[in-house]
């Protein structure tokens, strides 16, 4: 870009940036020159397949075989669970004073 000052403008496109290209054109409705400088041939001449837009098509897909619900099986099911761990603290009696209150029957 030049910021405002006169002069020609000069942009070098890469090929990830080539669909932004089309897109400045077709808002500006320009059609930018394309030019070689000596010592800097370009191996990207824009896409082979293009949209009407301009832009590069798309590679399609490809589709994924569809696999049942129960063949498909997941991580956690085929991990190896060890032995669980016992807690730090075994559980209490319940005759120290700090238990919850036990519910009551309600037949009683």
């Amino acid at each position: 870009g030049r910021a405002g000052a006169p002069g020609i403008a000069l942009s070098f496109v890469t090929a990830p940036e080539w669909n932004l290209m089309i897109a400045i054109q077709r808002y500006l409705k320009l059609s930018f020159e394309r030019r070689t400088l000596a010592g800097l041939k370009a191996r990207f001449n824009g896409p082979k397949k293009q949209k009407s837009s301009g832009k590069a098509v798309g590679s399609k897909k490809k589709s994924r075989p569809s696999t049942d619900e129960k063949a498909r099986s997941r991580q956690r099911n085929k991990k190896q669970v060890g032995k669980r761990r016992r807690p730090a603290t075994p559980p209490t009696g319940g005759n120290d004073g700090f238990a919850p209150l036990k519910k009551r029957d309600p037949g009683r």
